[in-house]
């Protein structure tokens, strides 16, 4: 008998081979785990990378809305101070307009 047959021989016999394949099998299988867990780690960080900087986004866009609101408000102010009929009547008469008379009036049937 040639060596390998001897050594396969007692490898069987010792049950060498099947250990060392269940051996694999337990490594591999911890391997597996380990990366899974991995890229689970590394998922949850982007997730929350991600949800932090849309938080600041969302923060910026709250602010930038503030101003708007602000603006808005005080060209509503502007626009009532601008259009107050004492102001119209005023600018009227500083450029010579006067009040139609009752015969100039037309109305207007809807």
């Amino acid at each position: 008998m040639s060596r390998h047959k001897i050594a396969a021989r007692a490898m069987a016999f010792t049950g060498i081979n099947s250990f060392s394949s269940e051996l694999v099998k337990q490594w591999s299988t911890r391997l597996a785990a380990t990366f899974i867990c991995l890229g689970g780690a590394l998922l949850l960080t982007a997730t929350r990378l991600e949800t932090t900087r849309l938080r600041y986004d969302l923060n910026e866009l709250h602010q930038a809305r503030q101003v708007l609101k602000t603006d808005v408000e005080r060209k509503s102010l502007e626009v009532a101070n601008l259009s107050r009929p004492q102001r119209i009547e005023r600018l009227a008469k500083a450029r010579g307009l006067i009040y139609p008379r009752t015969d100039q009036v037309i109305g207007m049937d809807e």
